[in-house]
């Protein structure tokens, strides 16, 4: 009878080792700040700070964030990122206190931010991110 309390607490313990390796906290592979730091938005004192990272080898033509804060509006010139010299495309943007829904818009395709501190379902298929300014 022992035997399957003892299999129950191992596969309990491999299971929370597997949860704990998963956490998004520990260092990025930089080696610079955590993981956490590296989730969309960077919020300071100049506002919010949108980052998209495009895959390896691809660049895109055009980069804008879209959102519950500008009426879904896919080619907002005030929401257009730009490239950084380490391939990062970002915009700096101030929002009003609450939570807003927002997409990123790539070469005309609507795309969710790969690395938002908060996503959900769309309600169609699809993932959305928001961000809650308090």
């Amino acid at each position: 009878m022992r035997r399957p309390a003892c299999i129950g607490i191992a596969i309990f313990l491999g299971l929370l080792t597997i949860m704990v390796g998963c956490s998004d906290k520990g260092t990025k592979p930089d080696g610079n700040g955590t993981i956490e730091d590296a989730k969309n938005p960077r919020i300071d004192s100049n506002g919010l700070t949108f980052f998209y990272t495009p895959d390896a080898g691809v660049t895109p033509r055009s980069v804008y964030l879209m959102g519950s804060f500008n009426g879904w509006t896919p080619d907002d010139a005030a929401m257009q990122l730009k490239a950084g010299a380490d391939g990062r495309w970002s915009v700096t943007v101030q929002l009003d206190k609450g939570r807003h829904e927002y997409k990123f818009v790539i070469n005309g395709k609507q795309l969710p931010d790969k690395i938002s501190r908060e996503i959900e379902n769309d309600g169609v298929g699809g993932i959305k991110s928001y961000v809650t300014v308090k």
